[in-house]
């Protein structure tokens, strides 16, 4: 039976590529597939069933801590799913010289690591989300192993055909980074709808955690919205 390794930051906090990484999780599930995801975090127990229960994961999953990078030889592909962690590629062709090892770019091009060119010869493929981004990165780093293929969007459920629902509320989970994540820009936007277009009774939730928190918190006195906006903040543990 096949075994997959997904290695990401921390996965029992929110945040894009958390959702990417359960998600995998479940498709690669979904077809018979155990994995093993190396978390760069410290966790508990406790987290590990929090995380079952809330995603319903099976027991076809496991939790590991990164150091124990290299001590299974029986997983046949890793996904490392953090640009900065590309040099863990060198570790495990080391340890596991017959297992696939894919990076996946999730930042935008402009915000990579500047020594990425660097990092990127232990790897067996890229995987990139577009076309388009596959042939400016192919531009970039004269790199060519590129898959292309679409962050899974297992976690999201469609209406039933002719259901028209409206809402007033928006809802921001993300992690607070500002020059990747531009939640800066939804917070003026609101500024916008709320005091330009007089629609006070639209509202906005933000929850995640990181840098730029007070960023965010400021600009939400500064424009006065206190009534429309709301935080829910935590730390990456």
């Amino acid at each position: 039976m096949m075994k997959v390794a997904i290695i990401g930051f921390n996965i029992f906090s929110p945040g894009g590529t958390c959702r990417s990484n359960i998600n995998l999780t479940k498709e690669f599930n979904r077809e018979g597939i155990d994995v093993v995801i190396y978390n760069s975090r410290s966790f508990s127990q406790t987290d590990i069933l929090s995380l079952r229960h809330m995603e319903s994961l099976s027991e076809q999953v496991e939790f590991r801590p990164i150091l124990d990078l290299g001590k299974d030889d029986s997983i046949d592909l890793y996904i490392i799913t953090r640009e900065s962690f590309f040099p863990l590629a060198q570790i495990i062709k080391f340890y596991c010289p017959y297992s696939l090892v894919i990076g996946e770019i999730h930042a935008p091009l402009g915000m990579l690591p500047e020594n990425l060119a660097e990092d990127l010869y232990a790897l067996d493929y890229v995987r990139v989300s577009t076309e388009s981004i596959k042939r400016e990165f192919q531009a970039r780093y004269g790199y060519d192993a590129i898959l292309v293929h679409h962050v899974s969007t297992y976690h999201v459920s469609l209406p039933e055909e002719n259901v028209q629902k409206s809402t007033n509320n928006l809802y921001v989970l993300s992690r607070f980074e500002d020059d990747v994540k531009d939640i800066s820009y939804a917070i003026r936007l609101l500024d916008y709808l709320v005091h330009y277009l007089q629609a006070p009774h639209v509202k906005m939730y933000i929850e995640g955690y990181g840098p730029s928190e007070m960023l965010y918190r400021n600009l939400i006195n500064y424009y006065g919205l206190h009534a429309n906006v709301f935080f829910k903040s935590g730390n990456s543990n």
